[in-house]
């Protein structure tokens, strides 16, 4: 099959040829830089000396529920003019929502970066769509009435 693809070169069916090719090979740098991000490290191996920064005080081992320890620090982190929040490695099981309030910042700190996993069959997460992380558009309410969010356990 050959056309003009509009850049005054024909268009092939080949392997890079074409529309087809450009497509390709968008999809398959994707996918190459991905699989490097998630194969990489973290950018801080230990945490870096800041004063005001939290650090989240939890188990880290997939199995204990680090859902409180994890909110804890995030919402002590939500001042006027927010703060940051190190996540050690580990890998850190949650039962809730975690919600993320504006001008909280989260870094990983540690040799691999912190992964968050739901355990099987946690209530509220097997139906439709729940949401593990919501970046909160608004500051904290001292009454949190208006949450949680729809899509939030």
């Amino acid at each position: 099959m050959r056309g003009n693809c509009g850049h005054g070169r024909p268009a092939t069916a080949g392997w890079l040829g074409g529309r087809r090719g450009f497509w390709v090979g968008c999809v398959t740098a994707f996918l190459a830089l991905s699989g490097l991000a998630l194969a990489s490290t973290s950018v801080f191996t230990s945490v870096p000396p800041d004063s005001s920064a939290i650090t989240v005080a939890g188990h880290g081992d997939g199995k204990a529920d680090d859902t409180k320890a994890i909110q804890d620090a995030i919402d002590k982190a939500a001042k006027p003019g927010g703060s940051i929040v190190f996540l050690p490695s580990g890998r850190y099981r949650i039962t809730r929502t975690i919600l993320i309030w504006p001008g909280v910042r989260i870094y990983g700190t540690g040799a691999e970066r912190p992964v968050l996993v739901l355990k099987d069959h946690t209530p509220g997460f097997q139906h439709g769509i729940a949401h593990m992380v919501v970046f909160a558009g608004a500051p904290r309410l001292p009454d949190p009435a208006p949450f949680p969010p729809s899509g939030t356990v």
